[in-house]
């Protein structure tokens, strides 16, 4: 015998309104226990890179090692 949820749901529609409901009710009741602060903490990732390269023109110093092909 297969448990047919929609025709059960169909035929007894009680069980499936009181779910929804507790549902609903779980819903709003966990919302409200979250912790909301007014301003949080936020932390911005910053990225910093420095290239030394001594007598190196700026061009030189610019171009990508990343993008060389091969």
């Amino acid at each position: 015998m297969r448990l047919n949820v929609s025709a059960w749901s169909i035929r007894s529609p009680m069980p499936t309104g009181v779910g929804c409901f507790f549902l609903i009710i779980l819903g709003i009741v966990s919302f409200r226990s979250l912790p909301i602060t007014r301003i949080p903490n936020i932390n911005i990732p910053i990225v910093q890179v420095t290239v030394t390269q001594s007598g190196a023109a700026l061009s030189t110093a610019c171009a990508c090692p990343a993008r060389a092909e091969g």
